[in-house]
């Protein structure tokens, strides 16, 4: 029977192709896009009043919570809150904010607006981005697709 176990590499792609081979160049290009993805949210930062506050303890959602933009010092990305597109605000306190894209805002309350749109090319890279992160394989799977993925959205985020 068919055991679901993927076959040797070599077998269809040659001796050179190995999974290592595939998967360190997929890790480089990841943390590229990682690194310009958090360079266009800080370019941003100044804008960022408000957002809906998630405490990774409890998994609960606090809303309208005021962020000082500014003392934003650094941005990662976490795997996602309740299965949305995410950041993680490392404020200059050390104080860690987490929120979901779609409730980083302007301002708080009902005049508040999402300072990145679902248009926004930095959302399109961070979809791009948790595509492959939450694939698991590093590029395995479909090392052209990806790296093509990857290279275009490095491009995108470069300009």
């Amino acid at each position: 029977g068919h055991t679901f176990k993927a076959g040797e590499c070599e077998t269809c792609h040659g001796e050179k192709v190995k999974e290592s081979f595939v998967q360190t160049g997929t890790e480089v290009l990841h943390k590229q896009l990682a690194a310009l993805i958090a360079k266009r949210i800080l370019a941003s930062k100044e804008k960022i009043a408000c957002v809906t506050s998630w405490d990774e303890k409890t998994d609960k959602d606090t809303p309208n919570t005021p962020i000082d933009g500014k003392q934003i010092k650094a941005v990662e990305i976490p795997m996602g809150i309740h299965g949305q597109i995410s950041l993680k605000f490392v404020m200059q306190d050390g104080k860690a904010v987490y929120s979901q894209m779609g409730n980083i805002k302007d301002a708080c309350g009902e005049q508040g607006k999402p300072v990145f749109a679902t248009s926004d090319p930095v959302v399109r890279a961070l979809h791009n981005y948790l595509l492959f992160w939450y694939d698991g394989s590093k590029g395995v799977h479909n090392p052209r697709f990806t790296r093509n993925v990857l290279i275009a959205t490095i491009n995108e985020m470069s300009k």
